[in-house]
């Protein structure tokens, strides 16, 4: 990571590397978030990185790039590539990590009894 990050910064590029996925994301001049997401190939070394990529967000924000994914997917009639990424996806996070724990939290009044003395 930091070979590229250095590579970024001191425009050595000598090599051309082999991309096989990967998320941009931008604003455009009104302040719009957009995501781009992409990938060399439907092969399963493909789908493994992009799922790798997507392991990187919070719950909140991997809803809203998997809805550009589901989008883009779609749109290229590849319905079952989506299917496949957002499993591959899950497998790795785990379905934990987009469930609150209900059990440990307890209700707590907006205004303790303590405050209206």
């Amino acid at each position: 990571m930091f070979r590229t990050i250095r590579k970024l910064f001191s425009g050595q590029s000598k090599e051309k590397e082999q991309i096989l996925s990967a998320i941009t994301i931008y604003t455009n001049k009104e302040f719009d978030v957009m995501v781009d997401v992409q990938i060399e190939e439907n092969s399963e070394e493909c789908i493994e990185h992009l799922a790798s990529l997507l392991t990187m967000f919070n719950p909140a924000n991997f809803f809203k790039v998997s809805a550009v994914l589901r989008e883009q997917c779609k749109k290229n009639n590849e319905d079952d590539l989506y299917t496949k990424i957002i499993s591959k996806t899950v497998e790795k996070i785990g379905t934990s990590n987009f469930l609150e724990d209900y059990d440990n939290k307890k209700e707590k009044p907006c205004v303790n009894p303590s405050d209206m003395l």
